[in-house]
């Protein structure tokens, strides 16, 4: 399995992460951290006001990989929330972390 590991730096609400018509995580307030273990796979994500289905911003893509024929070692994609939803400056950043695929 791959790792989404999800930060909420921003200056906005609790949020949601949804894929696949369910949430990926427990909601996450400002400052806050979640993870969660992923097979393999690409996962449209899309960052929601907590309890809603609000998106704040739009719908993005992220890979999750597993070295061939492994199940215990895949990236961990770090997924970052900053700016500001009332300046309507909400981005996302991404980071990979290869774990053992090489």
């Amino acid at each position: 399995m791959g790792l989404m590991t999800f930060r909420n730096i921003a200056q906005a609400p609790t949020v949601g992460i949804r894929s696949r018509g369910e949430l990926l995580m427990k909601p996450i307030a400002n400052g806050e951290t979640e993870g969660a273990g992923l097979q393999s796979g690409n996962y449209t994500i899309r960052i929601v006001r907590a309890g809603t289905r609000k998106k704040l911003i739009p719908s993005s893509v992220h890979t999750i990989s597993n070295k061939p024929g492994r199940n215990d070692m895949g990236n961990n994609r770090i997924v970052y929330l900053w700016g500001s939803e009332k300046d309507g400056t909400l981005d996302l950043m991404v980071q990979d972390i290869l774990l053992g695929l090489d």
